[in-house]
């Protein structure tokens, strides 16, 4: 295959390690030519990732403000949640992914390009929370992934990332291993299991102003998950009432 990123990108695909253009060039087939390009309401987003809630809040104590939606597809939940004042207040809302959705056009900033390479899209430490719904898992590098993470990462920041069943066979990279890359570059990390049986890669960046540890987080999103579904439906019926 011989594809391009999106219009804009930053990224030339042919400046990064032949592994990850292979990945991103299966990506951006799929989404082009496949139909895979999946638009998921803000209530599958909160619900396959097992509750944002308390992540949210603890991104509201860093010094950013910035929360960014990996891999976002159309962006359907990235708008979402911005408009879902009740989850998202005091936070901005961006999104990033492989090709512009040119037939939606997301409200967010929607940058064009991959996780692997986030500081050619968003300053270091500039980002307070980074959410992902079945999207790291196409990484071919999960080292360069997490260290990508991590200069992105504001201090005390979080990241949250839902992975498909390992019995899809979705997965270039699994939660497990994404996990032991996290922590090796010094995120307090966890992987979980959500409420549609699905690993969820909980992280955090230390020298934050909270004193939560990733486990905490993971496990107060699940008590707070039914409550925030609620938000998230009730967000999403009064937008689409006016």
């Amino acid at each position: 295959m011989n594809l391009k990123l999106g219009h804009n990108c930053p990224v030339d695909i042919n400046s990064v390690p032949p592994e990850v253009r292979q990945a991103w060039e299966k990506c951006i087939y799929r989404d082009t030519y496949g139909g895979y390009k999946n638009g998921r309401s803000l209530s599958g987003f909160v619900g396959v990732l097992g509750g944002v809630s308390c992540t949210l809040d603890v991104a509201r104590t860093t010094a950013s403000n910035l929360v960014v939606d990996l891999g976002a597809g159309r962006g359907y939940a990235a708008d979402g949640l911005a408009e879902c004042t009740a989850l998202s207040h005091d936070l901005r809302v961006a999104a990033i992914g492989l090709t512009y959705p040119y037939l939606y056009r997301p409200k967010v900033l929607y940058k064009v390009g991959g996780a692997e390479t986030l500081g050619r899209c968003f300053a270091r430490r500039s980002i307070a929370c980074a959410l992902a719904v079945c999207s790291l898992q196409y990484t071919a590098r999960p080292d360069m992934l997490a260290e990508s993470l991590k200069g992105c990462l504001a201090d005390g920041g979080v990241v949250k990332a839902a992975f498909d069943l390992p019995e899809y066979g979705m997965q270039t990279t699994s939660c497990d291993t994404l996990l032991g890359h996290m922590r090796a570059v010094g995120f307090d990390a966890v992987a979980t299991v959500g409420r549609l049986g699905n690993p969820i890669l909980t992280a955090v960046n230390p020298g934050g102003r909270h004193d939560l540890p990733a486990a905490e987080i993971a496990e107060q999103d699940a008590a707070n998950l039914h409550a925030d579904s609620r938000l998230a439906e009730a967000s999403m019926r009064g937008v689409a009432r006016r």
